[in-house]
């Protein structure tokens, strides 16, 4: 079989997901001859089938021979990420962006990383220098639109992620921050509107919280937040947070079983509650409750 007969064959096999199948191909073909391309697919297919240390030993062949391959630099950045080694990937994702200062995906990727670092403000420029050259990087738009949120910059909020929603409205999350964005605007109808959204598409768990949050804080609606945490609770029986919250809405409907029944789950899955019921407001009347009393005893 000819060299480009089966690199098409290995092209069709990974493009159906049959990575292994799709590595034989390449490694008959490679046999004849070898084409850079063909040779960079190949270490991608092994990062297709979760074998990183492969990946870098192809990607390592290639820089030897070609060093000047910015984005060869970038996909070992990502074969490391995978196993854990963030210092080696941001080195890597460095190098592809001195052999080509416009590598927006490598700006991504070290945006992402001095994100988990918490070194914010240097993703922040990661995140810009990242748009400037593809001003479309729906994720970019969308992380940026985080960050000026946190600092309540809601202008530049709203434009980035309104740009990120433009470009793919049905993708998680992006729903979720508009509705955010919004409350902190009090744009409040336009609030509930996005968390609807965002939960029609079977995104982020909490839009279900800041749904219910908006309807006893807002609209006084009781019935309704109590029915968005039983929702979001039907969607994650552990969410120590919404089991707490819903024992708050019970606490304030004078229903002080349901209080300390749901307070209960929620301290049991995570004991870090206790503290912040102590001081909290909302559970006043119910301190002077003898289910208060019962659920000291219960945790202690």
């Amino acid at each position: 079989m000819r060299y480009t007969d089966l690199i098409e064959n290995a092209k069709k096999a990974r493009a159906r997901g049959n990575f292994r199948e799709a590595i034989t191909y390449y490694q008959e073909a490679f046999s004849h001859k070898i084409m850079v391309d063909d040779l960079v697919d190949y270490g991608l297919v092994h990062l297709d089938n979760n074998q990183p240390l492969q990946a870098i030993e192809v990607f390592r062949e290639i820089i030897e021979v070609l060093p000047q391959l910015a984005y060869v630099y970038y996909y070992l950045g990502v074969a490391y990420e995978e196993i854990g080694k963030k210092a080696e990937a941001k080195n890597y994702y460095l190098e592809a962006i001195k052999k080509d200062d416009s590598f927006s995906e490598a700006y991504f990727s070290l945006a992402l990383l001095t994100d988990e670092e918490d070194d914010e403000n240097q993703a922040y420029e990661y995140y810009k220098k990242a748009l400037l050259h593809n001003p479309d990087h729906f994720w970019a738009n969308l992380n940026l639109g985080s960050f000026y949120e946190k600092h309540n910059q809601l202008e530049n909020a709203l434009k980035h992620t309104l740009h990120a929603y433009r470009l793919h409205p049905k993708e998680k999350m992006v729903s979720y921050n508009l509705g955010v964005i919004s409350s902190k605007q009090k744009k409040y109808d336009a609030a509930r509107d996005y968390y609807l959204e965002e939960i029609e598409k079977d995104g982020y768990i909490m839009a279900y919280m800041n749904l219910a949050l908006l309807h006893k804080d807002v609209y006084q609606d009781y019935e309704n937040a109590r029915f968005y945490y039983l929702a979001g609770i039907a969607k994650d029986k552990d969410n120590a947070a919404l089991w707490y919250n819903l024992g708050c809405i019970y606490a304030l409907m004078k229903d002080y079983e349901n209080t300390y029944s749901c307070l209960l789950y929620a301290l049991m899955r995570d004991r870090g509650l206790k503290e912040f019921m102590l001081k909290d407001g909302e559970l006043l009347e119910f301190t002077k409750s003898d289910f208060y009393y019962k659920l000291l005893k219960e945790i202690g």
